[in-house]
């Protein structure tokens, strides 16, 4: 049996954009790959989390790998639709487009709730959806990256401080038949602040399991709402001998 996934061209970026953007899914695949930097910090019969600090730095890379029983289409608009991700994740405030650059290329606006004393954190970040079929598989990346935007200064008088993602990146996989996704999640974030490192790197190492349970039962509540949406696809990178239009790409 085969599932289709609907794919649109990203046809409004300038070819240097999409340079960048491929040598930044180089950087991406490179840092997916296993490799003895990463240490086992959670191996459970359905999630692992790896960690690593690089020398020079304070703060853990993350990686984390799972699966789940819900087609791509599903998991990928549940990660990026913002209007259902303020219904399922509680832990955002308020998280809207500041920008749209193009089809799967926005600028985004994220508040995030802290529990106790800790200032809430936000964020603004260069969103970039890419589909890429360059290769035997059919990979769906959600890449997240901080960028400054007049429309979002920061908003000391709220007493919010302004997070910077380094570089984060959803990377979802159908597997066999289509009806689950792997996935894999690279993050590298900071919550500035005055908050000790110690903690912050607690929280990156353990707080993913309990994260992606509650997004698990997201795509329990919300599959009907996912599947009636479009795929968001984005920019298509494809190999080339695959068309430059608009199309259905199949996958076994």
């Amino acid at each position: 049996k085969k599932k289709r996934c609907f794919v649109s061209l990203l046809t409004t970026m300038r070819e240097t954009t999409v340079h960048e953007i491929e040598n930044l899914l180089k950087e991406i695949k490179k840092e997916a790959l296993p490799s003895s930097e990463w240490k086992n910090c959670c191996d459970s019969s359905d999630i692992q989390v790896f960690r690593k600090m690089l020398p020079g730095e304070h703060l853990y890379h993350i990686k984390v790998t799972t699966h789940l029983n819900f087609p791509l289409k599903v998991v990928g608009n549940l990660l990026y639709d913002l209007d259902l991700r303020k219904k399922w994740d509680k832990f955002v405030l308020e998280t809207h487009v500041v920008e749209k650059i193009g089809d799967g290329q926005d600028i985004i606006y994220t508040s995030i709730s802290t529990k106790g004393p800790i200032s809430t954190r936000d964020f603004v970040q260069e969103r970039i959806a890419v589909y890429d079929s360059t290769e035997s598989e059919c990979v769906q990346y959600i890449i997240y990256r901080s960028v400054e935007h007049p429309k979002e200064p920061v908003h000391s008088s709220k007493g919010y401080i302004r997070g910077h993602t380094h570089l984060s990146c959803y990377i979802l996989t159908p597997d066999g038949d289509g009806d689950g996704t792997n996935i894999k999640l690279l993050s590298h974030s900071d919550f500035k602040g005055s908050i000790p490192a110690i903690f912050l790197n607690y929280v990156a190492s353990n707080a993913p399991p309990t994260w992606f349970k509650t997004f698990k039962g997201a795509c329990d509540d919300h599959e009907d709402a996912c599947s009636a949406l479009p795929i968001f696809l984005g920019l298509h990178l494809s190999s080339p001998s695959s068309s430059s239009t608009p199309h259905e790409h199949e996958v076994d």
